[in-house]
């Protein structure tokens, strides 16, 4: 990728941002000997995509970085958005035996929190709101959570401690050494600087 900067940005929820960002570093970008190239993406897709060195830098979500089980380097916390994976059920007295059945869109993390006690339940993966499905069609889910709002309307609970805390950050790469362009990166997301539509 030498000249380029292939950039992932979210696309969905984070539509608006990822806009904002792009037309920002279009604005910023001194070094007019390197290309910028952006892609909106699934959020959890970017991971793998910048550890294969598809993409240079992306914005994606902790939770995505940990189900896709990869390395990369962390640039910066942009501030998007601030949420929980949490276990979600309609009661906190639940009952979880190899036959109760999980609804997550981070099979991974939730096989690996439930390996952590000892249970082993059977994990199906969703595309995603698993909130929706209990108790219909699972016993529990593992899904993000960010008011609580919906959980609440649907009758659920979050139970325990988070799973995960989770952020929307700028990764990399492990290989890139582009100092200057991820010093732009960090005070474009700077408390100090104008926020980028956070």
């Amino acid at each position: 990728m030498d000249g380029m900067i292939n950039i992932g940005l979210p696309k969905g929820r984070f539509l608006a941002q990822s806009q904002t960002l792009e037309n920002t570093l279009r604005e910023l970008k001194e070094d007019k000997k390197k290309q910028l190239t952006f892609y909106y993406l699934k959020a959890r897709d970017i991971p793998s995509l910048i550890y294969r060195g598809k993409l240079s830098y992306g914005v994606t979500c902790d939770e995505w970085v940990i189900e896709n089980d990869v390395e990369l380097r962390e640039i910066c916390d942009t501030g998007w958005c601030y949420s929980k994976i949490s276990l979600i059920s309609q009661t906190d007295n639940y009952e979880l035996t190899r036959s109760s059945h999980v609804a997550s869109p981070f099979p991974k993390l939730t096989r690996a929190y439930f390996g952590r006690k000892n249970k082993h339940p059977v994990i199906e993966e969703v595309s995603g709101s698993g909130e929706f499905l209990v108790p219909f069609a699972y016993d529990l889910a593992v899904d993000v959570i960010e008011t609580g709002a919906t959980i609440a309307r649907l009758g659920l609970k979050s139970v325990g401690e988070p799973l995960l805390l989770s952020s929307t950050r700028m990764w990399c790469n492990c290989s890139i050494d582009n100092p200057e362009f991820e010093e732009t990166l960090m005070q474009i997301f700077s408390p100090e600087s104008e926020p980028v539509n956070k």
